[in-house]
């Protein structure tokens, strides 16, 4: 499974690098909605500094940014990651530079949550093909085609989300008591991150009553 999820990672990666390509280096203000904010408030939190305009929280899209910034720093990529390493940088020179890495972290995100939605969709159906199928028809629906185009907190809740079905499917499985507090923790950090997540937790638990209920049909069946 080690070279299928190689696979699936690697044409996930280079299809949102190819979608995002012109937006990837197009200039800081071609999307005025949060990717500004998002950077503001990560070089806040770097530097110790009460974050501003949180009005859509973003809690670990904002910190998930700070660390990569630390990163880029620490390998020499990013000249700074708080503001008290700027200097002679306007501001021009200070959104250029990190709204840039804020799309390319995007980019890997979006990699990484349907290498999780395949995940999901292989531990649910079995069948490494259509898990496949699934997961690029996902990709290519109209919502998360429009957060290749700009960097939202979106991203980062659906990654959460699908996390949280994973082990809520895991659970109802295998009874384990960890995977359920998984699911918590995880679906908590989904609504944390983006408030109206809440709003799909009611599907969540119609999910797991029909998977509860076909896991102990086949159960019986098998008996």
């Amino acid at each position: 499974e080690i070279m299928y999820f190689f696979f699936i990672s690697l044409f996930f990666f280079s299809t949102s690098l190819f979608l995002f390509q012109d937006y990837l280096n197009s200039h800081w203000t071609a999307s005025f909605d949060q990717e500004t904010v998002l950077a503001y408030n990560a070089l806040l939190f770097n530097s110790g500094i009460e974050q501003e305009m949180t009005d859509h929280s973003a809690y670990f899209t904002i910190l998930f940014t700070s660390f990569f910034y630390k990163i880029l720093n620490f390998v020499g990529l990013n000249d700074f990651y708080k503001f008290s390493q700027i200097t002679d940088l306007n501001l021009n020179q200070i959104f250029e530079q990190n709204i840039y890495y804020l799309r390319l972290l995007s980019i890997l995100m979006h990699t990484f949550a349907f290498l999780a939605t395949t995940y999901f969709f292989l531990n649910y159906f079995k069948d490494k093909i259509f898990s496949f199928f699934l997961s690029i028809i996902v990709f290519f629906l109209y919502g998360n085609l429009s957060l290749i185009y700009g960097v939202r907190p979106e991203l980062i809740s659906y990654i959460f989300l699908i996390s949280s079905l994973i082990f809520i499917f895991r659970f109802l499985e295998k009874n384990n008591i960890i995977d359920l507090f998984l699911f918590f923790l995880f679906i908590f950090c989904s609504i944390l991150n983006k408030l109206q997540v809440i709003f799909y937790f009611p599907f969540i638990l119609l999910f797991s009553y029909f998977n509860l209920k076909t896991i102990y049909s086949t159960n019986i069946f098998n008996r």
